[in-house]
């Protein structure tokens, strides 16, 4: 009867031990798994500096188009208005020379 204990308690041991070697086999493939999640949301920061870069970079090209396309229309409705007195200055002309019908 001594025997069976001390087998027992050998037994238990053993089973502790091997499950205490289970865990940091575990523990080991968790921190790897960590590193490597670690690294990635390294390049997701990186790539996300880079989008909101080049977002706002968008974001003055996009200002100045509008700007230029703003100064487009003013020199636009500036042409349309000298285009309408000088068709204007025409009609007077062609009715004082006689060209068209009054």
């Amino acid at each position: 009867m001594v025997d069976e204990p001390e087998n027992l308690t050998l037994v238990l041991l053993r089973e502790i031990r091997a499950e205490q070697a289970d865990m940091r086999e575990d523990i080991t493939g968790l921190r790897a798994e960590q590193h490597a999640l670690a690294s990635l949301l390294g390049k997701v920061s990186d790539a996300v500096t880079a989008v909101a870069a080049t977002q706002e970079h968008h974001g003055e090209v996009l200002a100045r188009h509008s700007e230029l396309l703003g100064e487009i229309l003013e020199t636009q409705r500036s042409h349309g208005g000298r285009l309408n007195i000088i068709d204007g200055r025409l009609a007077i002309l062609e009715r004082h020379a006689g060209l068209v019908k009054a």
